[in-house]
């Protein structure tokens, strides 16, 4: 367990040297090679996603960086899983935050006609309105 924690907080470390570099030669090597680029959203999701109960805070950072990189890409599927993650987030204690970043999901998914994602969102949505206790939508 500890082996797989530090593998991936070194991946995570060199993802946020990359991100943090100069811009414009960070954007150039990320259009030159878009594996690398796919791979960090995906790091960072990972991280989000392990730091979801231990530390809100740094799993927001991971997370919005994980949006920002997608959103710069283009590429909707890495988007609709980090907004999906974001509204995991979110879904802990701002319920309109979550339905929000929920709902630009669930848009997403519907105009590329991604299934898959889609049933995740969905019952993240119920979950979040069952946490909500509104019964009725859930």
């Amino acid at each position: 367990m500890k082996i797989v924690i530090i593998a991936i907080l070194s991946s995570a470390s060199f993802c946020v040297f990359l991100a943090c570099t100069n811009p414009k030669t960070r954007d150039k090597e990320f259009t030159s090679s878009s594996g690398l680029i796919s791979d960090s959203i995906r790091t960072l999701d990972s991280l989000a996603k392990l730091f979801l109960i231990q530390d809100n805070a740094l799993a927001n950072a991971y997370i919005s960086k994980a949006i920002d990189l997608s959103r710069k890409t283009g590429s909707n599927e890495l988007l609709i899983k980090s907004l999906n993650i974001k509204g995991l987030l979110m879904s802990n204690d701002q319920y309109d935050s979550a339905f929000y970043y929920y709902s630009w999901a669930l848009n997403m998914s519907d105009s590329i006609k991604n299934f898959s994602e889609k049933a995740f969102i969905l019952y993240n949505l119920a979950r979040l309105y069952s946490l909500a206790n509104d019964q009725g939508f859930s």
